[in-house]
């Protein structure tokens, strides 16, 4: 797992993302991958790299640092983890739809989990749009632990003037990195990438 750290500058509320690439072949396990995270986060803090690394999950399954108030969050996807750590609850989502080898009916997705304001959003802008909404619906989904019962329809990411920045009390973030759509849910400081050459 190639690790590259740009910086670490760590103000108490930033969230630190880290980004990893998945060898060819690995089976993906998010655990690996999010305690190098912790730990690159506690030693840009100066702390004891061990007294952090025990990574539990709460009963929502949402994983948490046992005896430090540090969540963390991750998501894999084109043959990368990303990884946040964060002094608040977040969930994040990453897509890199050009390395899926394969096209989707984003419609007819769009037609079971989306509301009409974001299936109208879809219609006018094919898969980019489609991604722009699927990450923050799953961004939110992690951040609130709730799973895929509690229904995508009801995650309202779009309003007729366009993307919210909250969804019920809980900020939302959106960026396009290249060819990565990625969203956060949760926390309240700005979004620090690590490890920006894998991006």
């Amino acid at each position: 797992m190639p690790e590259h750290p740009v910086y670490c500058i760590l103000p108490m509320s930033e969230i630190q993302l880290f980004v990893y690439d998945i060898p060819p072949g690995t089976k993906t396990e998010s655990l690996p991958y999010l305690q190098k995270a912790l730990a690159a986060y506690c030693a840009c803090k100066g702390w004891d790299q061990e007294a952090f690394r025990q990574i539990r999950k709460d009963e929502k399954g949402r994983p948490f640092v046992e005896g430090e108030p540090l969540f963390v969050s991750a998501t894999h996807s084109g043959g990368r983890v990303i990884c946040a750590v964060c002094r608040e609850r977040v969930g994040i989502d990453a897509e890199f739809p050009c390395l899926r080898g394969r096209t989707a009916d984003y419609q007819g997705i769009a037609a079971r989990f989306f509301s009409p304001l974001e299936q109208a959003y879809v219609k006018e802008r094919g898969e980019e749009g489609f991604f722009e909404i699927w990450v923050r619906k799953e961004a939110y989904m992690k951040y609130t632990g709730k799973g895929m019962a509690y229904g995508f329809r009801r995650i309202p990411t779009r309003d007729e003037k366009g993307f919210v920045k909250q969804i019920r009390g809980c900020r939302m973030r959106f960026e396009r990195c290249g060819e990565m759509f990625f969203a956060c849910a949760g926390g309240t400081g700005a979004l620090r990438w690590n490890n920006k050459s894998q991006r």
